[in-house]
């Protein structure tokens, strides 16, 4: 209950003008912690055509590819997190 409670704030905020990236993010955080990795792949990929350089969209989109088992889509995105945050503890994990 409280995931759905979460995504609908999201969705006020971003219909209030929140920033759109951001509430995309949050919304594939959501659907991730829900089990729904391939909606959660679908939001954090919008989220990265609309901000190509958001770290969470790009640490999202990795997760969500590993738990739908693709990791060979995985591994570019990784890759490519590891390029911009190179010393971030989180992305060292991931990759």
């Amino acid at each position: 209950g409280l995931y759905d409670r979460a995504a609908s704030e999201v969705g006020r905020v971003m219909m209030r003008g929140g920033p759109r990236p951001a509430g995309l993010v949050l919304h594939g955080e959501v659907f991730l912690r829900q089990g729904l990795a391939g909606e959660a792949l679908e939001r954090f990929r919008e989220a990265r055509r609309e901000a190509p350089a958001d770290l969470r969209a790009l640490m999202g989109e990795a997760r969500a590819l590993l738990q739908l088992g693709r990791a060979h889509e995985a591994a570019p995105v990784a890759e490519e997190l590891l390029a911009q945050a190179p010393r971030d503890v989180e992305t060292l994990l991931l990759v």
